[in-house]
C-alpha cells in the first residue's frame, strides 16, 4: 500500500519578509502552526525540510521531525532532495504544505489528500493535483503577490500566473473588467499546497526550468512546460474563509495573520 505523508519545504530567507518562518504568531512561531495543520490532518507522517540550521533547532523544540538538505532555489527541490533522504516507492504520495500558510482549514489538506488518491486509483494521467478557489474581489486578481490559475474544461491547470489574466475583449480604453471574470469564473486563486507521487517529484527534478517558471517564479509551471498536467480541486471557500486562509508574503499579511489569531 502506498504512503502518505506532508513534507513542509522551509528556509529562512525570503525577499518580501526575511526569517518569516520564525516570527512569532500568537506564542509560537510560523513554521509550527503550519506544522500543527499538517499533523491534525492526519494523513501520513510529517517532515519539515529545511538547509537552515536555525529552523531545524526551532522545529525539534517543538517536536517536529526535520530532513537536512542542501541549499535549493525552490521548495519543490528541496522536497525532492528530502524524498531520497526517506527512500520513498515511485507510489508514495507526497503533499507538500508551505510554512507560511498557518491559518489554511485543516478539511482542506484532506480533500486534496482525497482528490489525488482519487485520481491515482483512477489512473487519470494526472502529474500532480493542487488547490484553487474562486476570485472575489479585483484586488486579488490585481495583486502580483496572489497567483492565479485559469483552468480547462476538466479542471487541469492551463496556466499559473501573478498577472492578471485572461484579459477581456470587452474591456474599454484598456482597462480590465476584473468584475466581470470574477463573475463568470474565468480565473481563480491558487493555493500553494500541491500532492504529487515521489515518481513525478523526480520527474520533476529531473527536467531543466523552464522559461516560465524562471520568469513568474512559480516551479509548478515547470510540469505544465513539459506537457505534464496538474489535476485542480475547487475548494468553495467562502468570503470570509477566503480572506482569513491566505498565505503570509508581506509584513501586512504577518499583521493581518496576528489579528486574527489574537481575535481568537
Amino acid at each position: 500500500m502506498p504512503r502518505s505523508m506532508i513534507v513542509i519545504p522551509a528556509r529562512l530567507a525570503s525577499h518580501r519578509l526575511p526569517g518569516k518562518l520564525l516570527l512569532d504568531l500568537a506564542g509560537k512561531p510560523m513554521l509550527q502552526h503550519c506544522w500543527e495543520l499538517a499533523c491534525a490532518a492526519d494523513v501520513g507522517a510529517v517532515w519539515i525540510a529545511t538547509e537552515d540550521e536555525a529552523i531545524e533547532q526551532a522545529a525539534s523544540a517543538f517536536g517536529a521531525k526535520v530532513i537536512r538538505t542542501g541549499a535549493h532555489t525552490s521548495g519543490t527541490e528541496r522536497i525532492a532532495e528530502a524524498i531520497n533522504q526517506l527512500d520513498l516507492a515511485p507510489t508514495d504520495v507526497v503533499i507538500n504544505l508551505q510554512g507560511d500558510e498557518p491559518l489554511l482549514p485543516v478539511a482542506v489538506i484532506r480533500n486534496l489528500h482525497e482528490h489525488a488518491r482519487q485520481k491515482l486509483d483512477s489512473d487519470s494521467g494526472d502529474a500532480a493535483f493542487s488547490v484553487c478557489t474562486p476570485l472575489h474581489d479585483s484586488s486579488q486578481l490585481l495583486d502580483s503577490n496572489q497567483v492565479k490559475v485559469v483552468l480547462d474544461r476538466t479542471q487541469r491547470a492551463l496556466l499559473f500566473t501573478r498577472a492578471a489574466i485572461p484579459w477581456s475583449a470587452s474591456s474599454r480604453a484598456g482597462r480590465l473588467d476584473a468584475s466581470e471574470l470574477i463573475k463568470r469564473q474565468a480565473v481563480y486563486l491558487h493555493h500553494g499546497l500541491y500532492a504529487y507521487t515521489a515518481a513525478t517529484l523526480r520527474q520533476w527534478h529531473a527536467l531543466p526550468p523552464g522559461q516560465l517558471e524562471q520568469i513568474e517564479a512559480l516551479e509548478q509551471l515547470r510540469l505544465l512546460e513539459n506537457g505534464l498536467s496538474i489535476s485542480m480541486l475547487i475548494s468553495q471557500l467562502d468570503v470570509a474563509e477566503l480572506t482569513r486562509c491566505r498565505g503570509v508574503d508581506t509584513a501586512d499579511d504577518m499583521q493581518r495573520v496576528r489579528d486574527l489569531l489574537c481575535r481568537r
